[in-house]
């Protein structure tokens, strides 16, 4: 691995930290783990080539109609996204041109029925292009967003 790479893992729980932490020194990878909510992980003026995210997008609609085996498997903040389940990709909005350097890639995971809002909250003079992916089963699943050269 190059020497100028650097590769930080957050998430809001720290048992899920701890368990990143232990996976990425079982495979000899080089990752610098924190423990925090979205962008208050990151030091002033932190910024980065290419930033992935797997928010909480699932609606409280939705939450309160998922299977007993998601709802118990996965803790609530892994899932919650809000009343129309995109809380956490409009945080994410906000910050994300401050955080992506010119020329960089975001790339932001979002439920299936929230592309066109989604791409919504990213379309702006900061970013060069905005697409979504589809997944196999043909939905919206990730949002592509690259930061305009300055």
């Amino acid at each position: 691995m190059d020497a100028s790479i650097t590769v930080v893992a957050s998430d809001l729980v720290p048992a899920a930290v701890e368990l990143a932490a232990r996976n990425a020194a079982r495979l000899g990878a080089s990752v610098e783990t924190r423990v925090g909510d979205l962008w208050s992980v990151l030091a002033a003026g932190e910024r980065f080539d290419l930033i992935v995210s797997n928010p909480p997008y699932v609606s409280d609609a939705e939450y309160a109609e998922l299977e007993r085996s998601v709802r118990d498997y996965e803790p609530p903040t892994a899932l919650r996204g809000g009343r129309d389940g995109l809380d956490f990709v409009r945080r994410i909005a906000a910050e994300a041109s401050s955080r992506v350097l010119p020329g960089g890639l975001l790339l932001v995971e979002i439920g299936w029925k929230h592309g066109a809002q989604a791409r919504e909250l990213f379309v702006g003079s900061e970013w060069a292009a905005v697409e979504l992916i589809r997944d196999d089963e043909g939905h919206d699943r990730v949002l592509a967003a690259v930061r305009a050269s300055v």
